[in-house]
């Protein structure tokens, strides 16, 4: 199997012929592309002889092949975008399913002013942006959708516990599965803000981070 590289991010595994194709097609630019297949001891420029036996010099079209390396950082972008969108939406209705609940348990209470669901969906926002600057391609995290159940728990004294997954690529383009735990403290002020986080622990695969 092979693996190419354009612009540092690095694509593959793929059959051989799939990767002739495409750089014969212009898809991947033959001059500047990077290749690399197992027992093979460094990257090769794709114009060199180890590749030249297989694919020819092709010039360059005058069409332009969409950039791979942003359209894939776009859709994980609005990807990210929208799982915390969900996250936020849905603790805010958990916290109005709180307050009908408390209201109706009896006449003289009061609603709760402080909102801890909210806090405890900003924890996985947070936990999950601390995760992301671990990654080899953090552009490429993605995490679990709003209806698994991913919220952080309350351990009290504003510390909050995330025990998740993170799908990720890795230096060889692969896409591979972490499960981490993470332990974050709300300092207070406005819990979007991650300077107003303080990450206590961070374990990935069983290995301490942070």
């Amino acid at each position: 199997m092979w693996y190419v590289a354009i612009d540092g991010n690095k694509i593959g595994p793929m059959a051989k012929d799939v990767l002739v194709t495409r750089l014969e097609s212009g898809e991947y630019p033959v001059d500047t592309a990077s290749v690399w297949t197992e027992g093979q001891g460094e990257w090769a420029p794709a114009n060199s002889l180890n590749i030249k036996a297989v694919v020819p010099r092709t010039t360059p079209k005058e069409t332009k092949a969409p950039d791979k390396k942003q359209t894939s950082s776009a859709v994980h972008e609005r990807r990210a975008t929208f799982a915390v969108g969900c996250l936020v939406l849905i603790g805010v209705m958990g916290w109005c399913v709180s307050s009908v609940s408390d209201n109706s348990s009896t006449s003289n209470s009061q609603p709760t002013a402080t909102p801890g669901q909210d806090k405890a969906t900003m924890a996985t926002v947070q936990c999950r942006n601390y995760m992301r600057a671990t990654l080899r391609s953090p552009s490429t995290a993605d995490f679990p959708g709003m209806f698994s159940g991913s919220v952080s728990s309350a351990l009290g004294n504003n510390r909050y516990l995330l025990r998740e997954y993170v799908d990720a690529q890795n230096a060889y383009g692969a896409t591979i599965r972490s499960n981490y735990e993470c332990r974050i403290r709300y300092k207070g002020g406005e819990s979007a803000a991650q300077s107003n986080w303080d990450l206590e622990q961070l374990v990935v695969d069983g290995k301490q981070v942070k």
